[in-house]
């Protein structure tokens, strides 16, 4: 068992492990697992089907009862640190003008190292009601651990969850989902010289994303009533974001790809989407096969949710937020838990160069956390 940390201390450590998506993130689980040995948690680990990677669920107090207690999530994953401008290493903590710099301080391995320790210090207080910590991986492309997470979650998770998402301490109860999409445009190869003889798959394809192009600028101008908390871009999105086709300067393309990302607002039915993409392709007078290949669902939690109402009560907050970005709270959402995204950080900073978390942010994190874990859990913080 691992002496017990402080949290910036823990969360020097959790990054110093490379996490991006590309790497497996077992020596950091295996790690937490260690950290928590002995203090009375249950660890549950459930991998990715190559065996690669793992969510961590652990548990402190009584089992679940009717949904009793709270959930702390945070995935472990990062983006890539390749910016070759970083001031300091990107996965060495470092202290500058009261924030700490490294790639996950603020999304999310801040959060993570204040959960851990708040479930690390919880083991050690006669709970009411079960204290629970899931860590995923993958979130950052697509979910995937959430996703594994809630197929073959052997124990159920108390409804009331906080996902640490870096929200500047602001509470959030509603995002966006994340639709990807591929259509594949079937042609007939021939010759460059004779190109009649041959069905040209590019071309049709630039046909179909001209329509899409219009289908775009449609859904721009339909609300939804939660259309009004998404204030910069307050409608669902639809982007072309790759084309693939052709492999040789003399021959007729055969076949083409279109990916497509679609970002609904919660309300909105993936299904209905993927039909109007469908009838959009028609009306183009074209063909294509359509996948979804991914899909991050939406986040809506209503505002009389108890976890809502007392993170709100916490920061002092009456406003509802809504965010564009997705998050492992949909998934989470699936279970029948009551998901907000609360947490240290700007969502502004993740993802870029000397990315850095607040201390006194982190510090009133923990502070939260504390106080939730004595409303929902009891015992005491």
């Amino acid at each position: 068992m691992t002496s017990a940390l402080g949290d910036i201390e823990l969360a020097k450590r959790l990054i110093s492990f490379d996490t991006t998506s590309r790497e497996s993130n077992l020596p950091l689980i295996s790690w937490v697992a260690d950290y928590l040995d002995g203090a009375g948690a249950t660890v549950e680990l459930v991998h990715s089907e190559d065996g690669q990677k793992a969510n961590l669920v652990a548990r402190v107090g009584p089992e679940c009862n009717q949904g009793q207690g709270l959930t702390l999530s945070g995935h472990v994953d990062t983006v890539p640190a390749d910016e070759d401008d970083w001031v300091s290493p990107a996965f060495e903590l470092t202290q500058r003008d009261q924030s700490l710099f490294g790639r996950g301080s603020c999304d999310m391995k801040g959060f993570c190292a204040v959960a851990i320790n708040r479930l690390k210090s919880a083991s050690q207080v006669s709970l009411e009601s079960p204290l629970c910590l899931v860590l995923t991986y993958d979130e950052e492309v697509g979910s995937l651990g959430a996703k594994q997470l809630v197929a073959h979650l052997e124990q159920p998770l108390p409804r009331a969850t906080i996902v640490g998402e870096p929200t500047s301490l602001r509470v959030v109860r509603m995002h966006k989902g994340h639709l990807k999409i591929r259509i594949e445009v079937t042609g007939v190869p021939a010759h460059s010289g004779s190109p009649q003889l041959g069905r040209n798959a590019v071309e049709e394809a630039a046909r179909i994303i001209a329509a899409l192009q219009e289908l775009s600028l449609q859904i721009q101008q339909e609300q939804l009533e939660t259309s009004r908390y998404f204030e910069r871009v307050p409608h669902a999105v639809l982007t072309v974001v790759g084309i693939r086709g052709g492999n040789a300067m003399n021959v007729v393309p055969d076949h083409c790809e279109i990916d497509l990302s679609v970002r609904l607002l919660p309300g909105q039915d993936q299904a209905i989407m993927l039909k109007r993409i469908d009838a959009c392709i028609a009306s183009a007078g074209q063909h294509g096969a359509i996948t979804a290949t991914e899909e991050n669902p939406t986040l809506l939690t209503s505002d009389q949710s108890p976890i809502y109402a007392a993170c709100c009560e916490l920061v002092g907050q009456t406003e509802t937020l809504g965010v564009s970005y997705a998050s492992d709270g949909g998934f989470l959402a699936s279970l029948g838990l009551e998901a907000v995204l609360f947490g240290p950080g700007d969502i502004g900073v993740a993802h870029k160069s000397n990315e850095f978390v607040p201390m006194a942010e982190l510090h009133d994190c923990g502070h939260y956390l504390e106080r939730l874990t004595a409303t929902f859990c009891g015992g005491g913080p």
